[in-house]
């Protein structure tokens, strides 16, 4: 299992860099879209769709939706909007789940359909279009951001973790681990705004590092609202397509609140 999941993440490692550094912003594009469809597919599959021609339909309208909205190059005003949503909804989700002690769920898949453009279309018009006005170091630089803040946590939580943060909903987050989440992503925001500095990347990146870094830290709410999805669903992991990793969700989980939060400090600090 351990040999399996490392291979996995090499293969995606290397897929990611050579998309994000050696190929055209088309190819990026579409990348971007064909994440989205497959992780529409697996927000289908927890938001309650059994059939799965429901689920595939949900995710190729999501997927479509997602395509048009880079080609037609929308205002970002309406992912920001869909951010802000996002900020409001996912809490308040977060909470009742937490406050009835897992017993709170919708009576329909309906909300969590709807749900999942708010989410996945702010995503995806960040991942593309933060590579178009920014480019590839500082989408990795984000990425990388948030693999720290989730590896911060996870060690602080192991070496020093004593209070639960929402034990209803994933009993092993403690708020120890994210300090040391929050820790090491502002740490990894300082480097990186000293590094892409180096490399003649504009000025604006010293003045939001530390927002950068606390909304890495922040990424947690995604990870805690994927795992009520799951427990929703009754599923241990979103899907089995990334074999010892589980399925895209959980891969992006974190990413899916944190890279339109990025995107809109970023575009803040250049406006």
């Amino acid at each position: 299992m351990l040999k399996t999941r490392i291979v996995s993440a090499i293969v995606m490692i290397a897929v990611l860099a050579a998309v994000l550094f050696w190929s055209s912003a088309r190819i990026w594009q579409w990348a971007t879209v064909a994440l989205v469809l497959l992780a529409a597919w697996e927000w289908a599959r927890l938001a309650g769709l059994v059939k799965p021609w429901t689920q595939w339909s949900y995710a190729l309208v999501i997927a479509a939706m997602t395509a048009w909205g880079m080609h037609q190059d929308v205002s970002d005003a309406l992912p920001r909007w869909l951010t802000l949503l996002w900020l409001f909804v996912i809490p308040f989700i977060l909470y009742q789940y937490a406050r009835s002690e897992g017993r709170w769920h919708f009576k329909s898949p309906l909300p969590l359909l709807l749900l999942g453009f708010v989410v996945l279309f702010p995503f995806a018009w960040a991942l593309f279009h933060a590579l178009l006005r920014f480019g590839p170091e500082v989408v990795l630089w984000w990425m990388v951001l948030v693999w720290l803040a989730d590896s911060g946590a996870y060690f602080a939580g192991r070496a020093l973790g004593r209070r639960k943060l929402a034990p209803a909903i994933s009993p092993g987050k403690t708020w120890e681990g994210v300090i040391g989440g929050a820790t090491a992503a502002l740490l990894g925001a300082w480097l990186g705004a000293w590094w892409l500095a180096q490399k003649g990347v504009p000025d604006f990146f010293n003045g939001p590092f530390f927002w950068l870094g606390l909304i890495a830290a922040f990424s947690v709410i995604g990870d805690l609202f994927e795992s009520v999805l799951k427990r929703w669903a009754g599923m241990k992991d979103s899907s089995q397509l990334i074999p010892g990793h589980g399925g895209v969700l959980d891969r992006i989980d974190s990413l899916l609140f944190a890279l339109p939060w990025m995107w809109v400090v970023a575009m803040e600090s250049v406006a």
